[in-house]
């Protein structure tokens, strides 16, 4: 019975995974989330400022601190496959996105590029939690645009050490040239506007690490939305 009752919090959590109070029916079966915690990550969308880089040369935009409730439920996500929380960590990367929409022609084709997945993750979790995010994204922007695609074009041409203990400058210098394009995707591309999209920024490394992959093909490029940020 213990079995099945954690296999059913995998699918449908039972307790808010961002601050534990236990979910009424409603908040189970919706947000999956408490109200408290669900406000706390879809809030007002701020630029991430890094260092050396302007607002207009590329803007980066988030919606949530990466800290206390928000913090948990990324975690619960991405750590404890609770994938019915993508969505609520969707709807935080939509409200990036949108927050950069005023500088997107609507009438022009857009491209929604997902950082991928380290192959180590893929292969723990099954699924990769940024371009699924971005799936839905491009479902709601479809409400306003006429052509949105996600096109997964970056991949990992290399071996990168895990980040989550590296300091600011190993970051950079372990993601250095670590991206590369899909050759077979390139088309896709052709005559979008390219908004990136990850769930947290830490240090910006792999924000930028992804805008100079995606430089080298001409990409006309917007900028980036994340549903977090940590800084």
């Amino acid at each position: 019975m213990q079995k099945i009752m954690s296999l059913v919090d995998l699918a449908m959590p039972q307790s808010c995974p961002g601050c534990g109070t236990r979910l009424n029916f409603l908040d189970s079966r919706s947000n999956r989330v408490c109200v408290r915690c669900a406000l706390s990550l879809h809030g007002q969308p701020h630029a991430v400022r890094l260092k050396g880089i302007g607002d207009r040369e590329f803007p980066i935009v988030a919606a949530a601190l990466y800290e206390g409730p928000a913090r948990n439920i990324l975690l619960a996500a991405k750590e404890r496959n609770q994938v019915v929380l993508i969505p609520i960590i969707a709807k935080a990367a939509l409200i990036a996105v949108h927050s950069l929409l005023e500088r997107v022609e609507t009438a022009t084709p857009l491209a929604l590029v997902p950082i991928p997945s380290m192959p180590r993750n893929l292969r723990s979790r099954g699924y990769n939690l940024v371009e699924q995010m971005a799936g839905l994204i491009a479902s709601h922007l479809r409400m306003h645009f006429d052509d949105v695609q996600v096109v997964p074009i970056l991949s990992h041409n290399r071996r990168v050490d895990d980040q989550s203990r590296l300091t600011a400058k190993q970051r950079a210098l372990n993601l250095s040239g670590a991206l590369t394009t899909l050759d077979s995707s390139l088309p896709a591309l052709k005559g979008r506007q390219i908004i990136i999209v990850d769930d947290l920024v830490t240090t910006g490394s792999t924000l930028l690490e992804a805008r100079r992959a995606l430089r080298l093909t001409g990409a006309n490029l917007k900028g980036a939305a994340c549903a977090m940020n940590s800084f």
